[in-house]
């Protein structure tokens, strides 16, 4: 399987925690290897055929001095390097606004989170 099926299956298996208030934001980047689609529309198409729910952001950096301002702002606050290569760059944002990085075991991370309270 390759890494993309196998990331769009994981994105796909997280569609159950929608409800528990999970949003999937994803952002196609061309900075690794020319591998992302051309356009916003043939990405948005691609990634519906895959059955991705969530929210799709335009292509754009990632890393690099033209990173996303997003981008910066999770690397600033959790110390992340930048990604060497496409979906290696996750990051969990809970209910507080507060960014992590997951551990390896993302499905027990987000759990984790979704199940913390709001703080008021």
């Amino acid at each position: 399987m390759s890494a993309t099926s196998r990331e769009y299956k994981m994105m796909k298996a997280f569609a159950e925690y929608k409800s528990k208030g999970l949003e999937i934001v994803a952002y196609p980047c061309p900075q690794f290897g020319g591998q992302e689609l051309s356009s916003d529309s043939a990405v948005k198409d691609f990634a519906e055929g895959k059955g991705f729910e969530g929210t799709l952001m335009n292509i754009g950096d990632v890393a690099g001095p033209n990173a996303r301002p997003s981008w910066k702002f999770f690397y600033d606050q959790t110390g992340a390097s930048e990604p060497t290569w496409n979906f290696k760059g996750k990051f969990l944002v809970d209910r507080n606004g507060k960014v992590s990085v997951p551990s390896s075991n993302v499905e027990a991370d987000i759990v984790a989170l979704l199940d913390q309270q709001p703080e008021l």
